[in-house]
């Protein structure tokens, strides 16, 4: 618990950091009328941070996970991780929302299939 509760913290600092320094910026501006402009500036970066955080959350997630005295492992790579998630993300913008149900197969393939126990990789064959 001690450990999801500080990585909680530790994400939340990092959000609260961001939202006031944008917050600054648009108050040390003086225009009220630029909040629009500043936007993209406040979530995008956020969204880069969702492979990081799902990549960490999976892994911990594994780590913890254990079958028959044999914990599981987790080898997946955050930068390959995030090539998948964000040309789902786009392709499913682009698509309104058709392409979600393959992007979510996708992201399950990439965990599962970098999924490990007793030296043995798992297999997936999901499909959108």
């Amino acid at each position: 618990g001690k450990e999801l509760f500080l990585g909680g913290l530790k994400f939340m600092a990092i959000v609260i950091a961001w939202f006031a320094a944008v917050g600054l910026v648009i108050f040390a501006s003086g225009e009220r009328n630029q909040t629009l402009l500043v936007l993209p500036l406040v979530y995008l970066p956020l969204l880069g941070i969702v492979p990081w955080a799902l990549h960490g959350a999976f892994r911990y997630r594994s780590s913890r996970t254990s079958w028959q005295g044999r914990r599981f492992r987790y080898k997946g790579d955050v930068f390959e991780l995030a090539k998948v998630f964000w040309l789902g993300a786009i392709l499913t913008v682009v698509t309104l929302s058709l392409y979600f149900p393959f992007f979510v197969m996708q992201l399950r393939r990439y965990f599962f299939e970098n999924l490990e126990y007793g030296g043995h990789r798992f297999a997936f064959q999901g499909e959108g």
